[in-house]
């Protein structure tokens, strides 16, 4: 009960990173969320993946993207690859996060075409600066056939998207 308190006591003495491997060996690791979270400023990586873990497990996604967010010492391929498969959306849209995040543009477009969230994709486009993948997107959009979705492409990656392309895929939507 007390253990918490006695790891937040010994915080600045112990070392964080066998600790947490430790209490992991022993499969209780949930038992001190709150001696994690109160040592993860400390970035350090043993601390976020055994929170980012609980996290997931417990489908607190909210918490898990801010964690995602503000602390990035933790192994951001093998958690993707974890979030990539999961039946939650949201965890999903965190894998494409982090695929993001890494600089691997192509598979968080394909995770967001995959789940349909065309906002994320188009982001995630504006953020990679690459031209091909701008025209490669607007042409999925235009297959769907939605006039809102094709403008929200061209507003998002405008510098992006050369003007030829965008009329040609405005006449062909019957704009």
């Amino acid at each position: 009960m007390l253990l918490n308190d006695l790891l937040k006591l010994l915080a600045n003495k112990i070392d964080l990173t066998k600790t947490t491997q430790v209490i992991k060996r022993t499969g209780h690791i949930a038992l001190i969320t709150p001696f994690l979270k109160s040592v993860q400023n400390q970035n350090i990586a043993a601390v976020n993946e055994a929170l980012n873990e609980i996290y997931l497990q417990n489908e607190d996604y909210e918490s898990l993207r801010t964690s995602i967010k503000e602390y990035d010492s933790f192994e951001l391929t093998a958690l993707a690859a974890d979030l990539e498969t999961h039946e939650l959306l949201e965890c999903r849209r965190i894998a494409a996060l982090l695929y993001r995040k890494n600089k691997k543009f192509q598979k968080s477009i394909e995770i967001s075409k995959k789940d349909d969230l065309h906002k994320d994709a188009m982001e995630t486009v504006a953020e990679s600066k690459d031209a091909a993948m701008a025209e490669d997107l607007l042409r999925h959009i235009m297959n769907m056939e939605d006039k809102e979705l094709l403008a929200a492409m061209l507003y998002t990656c405008y510098d992006l998207i050369k003007p030829d392309v965008a009329l040609e895929m405005a006449w062909r939507c019957g704009l």
